[in-house]
């Protein structure tokens, strides 16, 4: 697999701002003739029995992927449910892939923050670009397939290295 081959990896956890993020990596890796690995991080946990944690994300994964079939039918499209902490798990998928794709924020607590944890720390450690997908939009709020994204701010470094991020 040559780098122009990497997929585009979407995390998704149920929040709306992960299927905002879903639809915005499925249309870039459209656009870019890239596969879309959509991935479900399940977080270790104590109380919840590991078979009932796959079943949920197998059905979320499901979700996901009708949703992609819907927007982008002929988009190859592969899913994957680690278990591990999820900035972790996307830092170490980000080896492999040409962009990592995440939503604002997820489903943690803090619903006042622009931007959750695990996404700030992908962000900051993936080996690849990322993007993170903010729509403004509630939990609540109605969502659909994105037809557009407007707004797109770049964090780069002042020498050549983040050519591939402006690119």
């Amino acid at each position: 697999m040559t780098a122009h081959d990497l997929p585009v990896i979407a995390a998704v956890d149920g929040s709306s701002h992960s299927w905002e993020a879903l639809d915005w990596a499925a249309l870039e890796a459209v656009r870019r003739s890239l596969p879309l690995l959509i991935v479900h991080v399940r977080p270790p946990a104590r109380r919840t029995d590991e078979a009932v944690q796959l079943a949920q994300a197998q059905e979320l994964l499901g979700r996901a992927e009708r949703r992609i079939s819907d927007l982008a039918p002929a988009l190859p499209t592969s899913t994957l449910a680690p278990q591990d902490f999820p900035s972790a798990a996307l830092v170490s998928l980000s080896r492999d892939a040409s962009m990592v794709v995440v939503g604002s924020r997820g489903l943690g607590g803090f619903r006042s923050l622009l931007i959750g944890s695990n996404s700030l720390a992908t962000a900051s450690m993936a080996q690849c670009p990322v993007v993170v997908v903010h729509s403004g939009r509630t939990d609540e709020d109605e969502v659909g397939a994105a037809e557009t994204f407007p707004d797109v701010a770049a964090g780069v470094a002042a020498d050549e290295s983040s050519e591939a991020v402006l690119e």
